[in-house]
């Protein structure tokens, strides 16, 4: 098999939630992405063609489209952010913009990641959508330093979120829990990280959320003992609840067949075109039995009411339902029986588990060795009865 260079390409961990845009706002990163050579040569990008989609007339409401080296990768156009290509401009409304001369090469075993920004034109319509992205791998022509024809593949769709031309801000709320999954909670224990939520606002204006609707499940729910939730900004964005978090709304209680859980009046703000994590927590009673349910989850977007901070009024909320991780609730430490003894020979100082397997072990060998002996003593001792023969 011959081997070959190879440029895999998919969306950057920085990639955006569909946003709101004003009018004449210029470079707004659109789309990120990542371009990665393998391990068998350095590759070079020679050309690049992008698409675009949606609503909005690109050649009057895009005055230029450049491609940038995203040098920390945190999906944010820097200063110091080099510019690899452009600007271009569209010349068909959902057309197609292609860069060529790029020349930029990749070494073996690299990474690079790439912004697209746009300059949106003062005259782009309101209420109309933008969204531009790579459609096929034949978009993006390279050439490698050993073998003539490398090769580009996708491991993801490469495009951006959907932009709307609007003069007001927006939030997007997506999951920034693990995979889900069902893990054990101790009973009675206090800051139980039930839901890790992620919110992002538009470039617009920032945003401030107002209010919360949380929906608690499980059989947990329904028992005579309430639950307290409590609703933190997670300042470092590690998902877990520490010292510096500050918890944003007074504790909520909820349980005894009460399923939704409402923090109204928060002053939660979100920084245009930035992001603000929380953390949902639950204080569970001692009396919660073992084997007991409890899960939380952001049902709707609109579950979450928001208000812009420069124009006023709410703005949309957008985003899929959002769901924690499903908890069982287990006996707290010092809760659980004793296990019944059973029956066992003595151990060692050094531990039962050890001294039985040393016990298996050497009755492996000497099975192993036993033939061997009985053949040795059987020539032992026919030797000796030839010997007395003599």
């Amino acid at each position: 098999v011959a081997l070959k260079g190879r440029l895999s390409t998919g969306p950057g961990s920085g990639s955006y939630a569909p946003a709101s845009v004003l009018p004449g706002f210029k470079a707004v990163p659109v789309l990120q992405m990542v371009l990665s050579a393998n391990f068998f040569e350095d590759i070079t990008v020679d050309s690049m063609t992008l698409s675009a989609a949606g609503t909005l007339d690109d050649p009057t409401g895009i005055d230029a489209v450049r491609i940038y080296h995203d040098a920390d990768g945190d999906g944010v156009l820097d200063p110091e952010d080099p510019l690899i290509a452009g600007p271009g401009a569209f010349s068909a409304d959902d057309g197609r913009l292609a860069f060529s001369g790029i020349g930029r090469t990749i070494a073996a075993s690299a990474s690079e990641t790439w912004l697209v920004a746009c300059d949106f034109s003062g005259s782009a319509e309101y209420l109309r959508s933008f969204v531009i992205g790579i459609p096929s791998e034949s978009d993006i022509s390279i050439s490698g330093s050993v073998s003539p024809d490398p090769v580009v593949t996708f491991w993801c769709s490469v495009w951006g979120p959907t932009y709307t031309i609007s003069d007001h801000g927006s939030v997007h709320m997506s999951s920034a829990d693990p995979a889900a999954c069902v893990l054990e909670l101790p009973a009675g224990k206090p800051g139980a990280v039930l839901l890790r939520l992620k919110l992002y606002a538009g470039p617009p204006e920032a945003v401030n959320v107002r209010r919360m609707v949380f929906r608690a499940a499980g059989s947990a729910v329904s028992l005579p003992d309430p639950i307290l939730f409590r609703l933190y900004h997670d300042w470092n964005s590690n998902g877990i609840l520490d010292a510096l978090d500050r918890q944003i709304h007074v504790p909520v209680q909820a349980g005894s067949g009460l399923a939704d859980v409402e923090f109204d009046g928060i002053i939660a703000v979100v920084q245009a075109s930035g992001t603000l994590r929380l953390l949902v927590t639950a204080d569970l009673p001692a009396g919660i039995p073992a084997g007991e349910t409890l899960s939380i989850s952001v049902e709707s977007s609109s579950d979450v009411t928001a208000e812009g901070m420069t124009w006023g009024g709410t703005v949309e909320c957008t985003g899929p339902r959002v769901a924690g991780a499903g908890y069982a609730i287990v006996d707290a430490p010092g809760d659980a029986p004793e296990p019944a003894e059973e029956a066992t020979e003595p151990e060692s100082a050094s531990g039962g588990c050890s001294a039985r397997a040393g016990a298996a072990l050497a009755e492996s060998v000497l099975g192993f060795l036993a033939p061997f002996m009985l053949l040795l003593l059987g020539v032992f001792l026919a030797a000796r009865l030839n010997a007395a023969r003599n």
